[in-house]
């Protein structure tokens, strides 16, 4: 054909939890014609100019299709766009203002087709994770001590200090129904702690200092301003059979995570496995044998190894490295089998060889569980080796991030493609506290065009669907878009901001291919009645055109009621049934 061109073909973006490298953007690129030499691939974040990432390929000519991948970790959570650029190094001086591709002079046909712009969204906290505990322990130090290195993950602690207890004395003369815990503190402290059949719940990390003071939530405004939900060492009758149900709700609509970790309480027998945490657990319980600790190492499965949370590592090889340094553990639940459609993702091993189950999750209605039965997992801490001394936080944080990674707001902004009318469509869900659609909510939307404008949109209700509103917006200026909106509850209250953003390209779709498409062309010919000519054919085709008959299609309409024959065949059903009644004799 004649054409020398370098094109992107596509961008995808995957965000994980792997602290390491949290966002990978894959890019794919083809070549036309007989370009040779090496390709650069350039990444650069347009909000500081600065480049991520260069990598640099060699053109072979056998193949058309390349691929290059950058895995990067962005310096702030939220919207950042980035561009990609492909050159060769020719032309690397023409891609420091992309503005001005379209004038540059190269060995290509054209350049523009040669950048793209990214959307990559880091969703931003606060995500709120609720931890309780069946008794004080090592666990929550050192969990604590993880996620407060994480700005976006705010931990709140209730931990149980003391076991309720029936309420009755032999000896005493009056009998105090506070419980001996508290006893002498002064009578304000005595009349709000609690009594002999409550447990002592000691709330630790709470912003309010009524909050959590009534123990575990008991209400759903109460337990979905949660994103998560951590349950260690602690049995099922601690709960109301509304709490647990709460519980269910919390994860299969409110879309919640919620995390089990081992201790002697969980997975323990009938009472759990009855109960509405042995439906949610993704394990089995199984009659356990008590047997005595033993030296248990740790090691991902294959579907471990798959998941980014789950590894510390960029290579397979540098985790199995440091899967076999890591410390050992002496307690861990022993479970049942895995239920249908949960995953095993770790396992250990003690030192007869027998494996058991370590790490599994499963997903559940519109959430997620996990469950971890090591019961000992602050000696990872404990005994790291010298240079892995924050692998354990970071398994804690990965894991964290993993349980609120993807649960729904209160509010959620989407954008999506209208290919038909070259635009996109908003849409602005919204809940209430309870997670049922807000209806009659106020939201505004705006929209930051390239050029900095902002541009006020008119929302309308999606009839079938209740606390949605849609938008529709269109501009042929390339750049990036910004759309912040507002909400606000039936009483003015400000229940959320989502921002989202979209991109449009400086080449269009029609440059995707500027080669000769041969297999579209057939099937326009063949959809429209024509007939697509080769180059080769155009003198004969031309001699032709004289000689050929020309198709003229003309649409013609014309009442059917104006024919004669559908007339006349009126009149003989009229005459007919006329002759039939006549002679049935009934007429």
């Amino acid at each position: 054909s004649g054409l020398n061109d370098l094109r992107i073909t596509g961008t995808s973006i995957r965000q994980t939890n792997f602290e390491v490298s949290p966002v990978t953007l894959s890019v794919q690129f083809a070549v036309d014609g007989s370009l040779t030499g090496d390709v650069i691939v350039r990444l650069t974040d347009t909000q500081t100019s600065s480049i991520v990432e260069e990598q640099t390929l060699a053109l072979k000519s056998d193949e058309a299709n390349y691929y290059a991948s950058f895995q990067f970790r962005p310096d702030d959570v939220g919207l950042r766009f980035y561009r990609v650029d492909v050159f060769r190094q020719t032309d690397q001086a023409a891609f420091d203002s992309v503005e001005t591709l379209i004038e540059q002079q190269s060995s290509e046909t054209t350049l523009i087709n040669n950048t793209k712009l990214v959307a990559v969204d880091r969703r931003t906290g606060p995500y709120r994770v609720l931890y309780l505990a069946g008794r004080p322990n090592w666990e929550f130090k050192f969990l604590r001590r993880a996620v407060d290195e994480d700005a976006e993950v705010e931990l709140t602690g209730l931990l149980r200090m003391a076991n309720k207890e029936p309420k009755f004395s032999f000896r005493d003369q009056a009998v105090s129904g506070t419980n001996p815990l508290f006893q002498g503190l002064g009578d304000d402290a005595e009349e709000t702690a609690e009594q002999y059949d409550e447990p002592v719940l000691v709330p630790i990390g709470v912003k309010q200092a009524d909050e959590l003071s009534s123990g575990f939530p008991k209400t759903e405004d109460q337990l979905f301003y949660f994103d998560a939900l951590i349950l260690d060492d602690i049995e099922p009758s601690f709960f109301s059979q509304d709490q647990l149900k709460l519980i269910r709700r919390f994860v299969s609509l409110r879309g919640g995570g919620l995390m089990f970790l081992g201790g002697q309480e969980m997975w323990a027998g009938r009472d759990f496995e009855d109960s509405v945490l042995g439906d949610l657990s993704p394990v089995y319980v199984k009659r356990r044998n008590m047997d005595g600790p033993s030296q248990q190492s740790m090691q991902l499965t294959r579907e471990g190894m798959l998941e980014p949370w789950m590894r510390l590592r960029s290579t397979v090889n540098e985790e199995n490295k440091r899967l076999k340094s890591m410390a050992s553990f002496t307690s861990v639940n022993e479970v049942g089998s895995l239920k249908p459609g949960a995953y095993g993702l770790a396992t250990v091993t003690d030192s007869s060889g027998e494996e058991r189950t370590a790490v599994a999750v499963q997903r559940f209605g519109r959430g997620k569980v996990g469950s971890v039965m090591i019961a000992d997992y602050w000696r990872w801490a404990m005994n790291a080796q010298p240079g892995q001394a924050d692998d354990s936080y970071q398994s804690w944080r990965q894991m964290v991030r993993w349980l609120v990674g993807d649960v729904p707001r209160r509010t959620e902004l989407t954008v999506k493609d209208d290919p038909e009318n070259d635009a996109v469509i908003l849409e602005v869900a919204a809940f209430d506290e309870a997670f049922d659609p807000l209806e009659n909510g106020e939201v505004s939307l705006t929209i930051r065009q390239p050029n900095g404008a902002s541009v006020p949109l008119s929302v309308h209700p999606v009839p079938d669907r209740p606390g949605v509103v849609t938008a529709s917006f269109f501009d042929d200026s390339a750049g990036a878009y910004v759309a912040n909106a507002e909400v606000r509850s039936t009483d003015g209250e400000v229940i959320g901001t989502p921002v989202a953003g979209w991109t449009k390209q400086i080449a269009g779709r029609e440059f995707d291919q500027i080669g000769f498409n041969r297999p579209l062309m057939d099937s326009i010919a063949k959809r429209s009645g024509g007939k697509l000519i080769p180059e080769s054919e155009l003198d004969r085709f031309t001699d032709q055109l004289n000689t050929n008959k020309v198709p003229v299609t003309e649409t013609w309409v014309y009442p059917i009621w104006h024919r004669g024959w559908v007339l006349a065949l009126a009149l003989g059903c009229l005459c007919a049934e006329w002759g039939l009644r006549r002679y049935r004799g009934l007429a």
